[in-house]
């Protein structure tokens, strides 16, 4: 005979536990050792578990041992590190964050057959938390069952767009299959890093004079540090619906960059003689730097071009020895929650300032200058961005003062110069 005892919880069963039998007869009760064994031994193996019972765990009793958990893929969120939703029949949904095979080494992307959705799978994972939210971290996957429903695959770029834009949310388009979609970048909403590439909204002709827009988020390539607004590029990756928005998502690879000139744009020039340029601080390398806030009377609200002084002050998160993209140096205004301002006194011969601005990264800049209407700044510095001229009239006024709009308008300063009256 065998016999289990169920229902004793960790802190009863802190060291060795013996079994005994016991019968009683005519009275007399006589006790039978069936067996001793170490508790610690048996305390971390695995134990199956359905979704339903992972999700009812609570944090403050997260279970030392890992559990063995089976469901269908609901949704794939990540098709580099194989992030999913796994669900079972009655809708319960499990989030897998990292999914691996069963040696625990390779990871989703680089299983030769990666589960998709619609596929049954059985995983092992120590159970973990994330903001109160209970999850499988890194699981190994130990069984796979794939789902032998026929998967419709789309093949123009407007049955691909169409598909893409009627997804669920979280849900991903054709199982994961990787799609290759050519366009146009429309805007670029985060910079190049080598670590983790650069995101930027493409645009996808899908039919005459018709367009789709598919965010390429932190999608790796070549030549990627040099991409612009209006470059042809061509992506390769998983498409899915992240929240609402339509997206190749992490893990996809970009190629045929074809450098898109901009046009000239025709800014206007400066009257008279130009007698004083001031720049920032020493260019330096090309790296994006936020620089160091300065305060009225401090050292670095002081700049020199020959025999001319600018003199910032009135400074409200103002920011010197900043650098944009390309390491030029600048002023930058204002943080992400509050606006930047500052004013600076021009001496009597000059009678036109030149401010060369832009937004700050890849984002547009609103400025007053003079307490004038606010002003867009189109141009941004995301990677190989311009500055717009703005041109100050100081025959009468000598003062300038120039302010953010609100927090999240921020701007780059690359140049200030003074002009005096033309030569005769």
């Amino acid at each position: 005979y065998q016999l289990c005892i169920r229902g004793l919880s960790d802190a009863q069963l802190t060291a060795d536990f013996m079994v005994v039998f016991a019968v009683t007869a005519s009275g007399s009760t006589t006790y039978y050792y069936v067996g001793c064994q170490d508790y610690s031994a048996v305390k971390y193996d695995p134990r199956e578990m359905s979704i339903a019972d992972v999700l009812a765990i609570s944090e403050s009793a997260t279970p030392a041992y890992e559990v063995i958990v089976e469901g269908e893929i609901d949704s794939v969120n990540n098709t580099t590190y194989g992030n999913m939703y796994i669900i079972d029949a009655n809708g319960n949904k499990l989030y897998i964050y990292g999914l691996y095979d069963s040696t625990g080494e390779t990871r989703y992307d680089a299983m030769t057959t990666k589960p998709v959705v619609g596929d049954t799978i059985k995983v092992q994972s120590a159970v973990s938390f994330y903001n109160g939210t209970v999850q499988l971290k890194n699981a190994k996957l130990i069984a796979h069952t794939p789902n032998t429903d026929p998967v419709v695959i789309y093949e123009t770029p407007a049955e691909i767009m169409e598909a893409a834009y009627n997804l669920g949310v979280g849900e991903t388009l054709s199982n994961g299959h990787e799609y290759t979609l050519s366009g146009v970048v429309k805007s670029i909403t985060e910079l190049y890093t080598a670590s983790k590439g650069v995101s930027f909204n493409m645009s996808v002709t899908v039919g005459t004079n018709t367009t789709k827009d598919i965010l390429c988020y932190r999608v790796t390539g070549e030549e990627l540090d040099q991409i612009t607004v209006g470059d042809e590029i061509t992506v390769t990756g998983a498409i899915t619906n992240y929240n609402g928005t339509i997206e190749f998502a992490t893990g996809g690879v970009a190629s045929g960059r074809v450098d898109h000139e901009p046009p000239a744009v025709q800014e206007p020039e400066a009257e008279g003689t130009l007698l004083a340029t001031f720049e920032f601080g020493d260019n330096g390398t090309a790296t994006h730097s936020d620089g160091s806030k300065i305060s009225d009377g401090s050292a670095n609200a002081t700049f020199t071009s020959g025999n001319y002084t600018l003199t910032l002050t009135g400074n409200t998160n103002v920011y010197a020895k900043a650098f944009d993209a390309k390491g030029n140096s600048c002023l930058k205004l204002g943080t992400s929650k509050a606006a930047g301002a500052a004013q600076f006194t021009v001496p009597d011969d000059v009678k036109q300032v030149v401010i060369k601005v832009a937004g700050y990264k890849a984002n547009k800049a609103v400025m007053s200058f003079n307490g004038e209407a606010n002003i867009t700044i189109d141009q941004n510095l995301s990677n190989n961005g311009s500055y717009k001229t703005v041109i100050i009239d100081t025959s009468a006024n000598k003062t300038v003062s120039f302010t953010t709009a609100s927090g999240g308008w921020r701007a780059m300063i690359n140049t200030i110069e003074y002009y005096g009256a033309a030569a005769e």
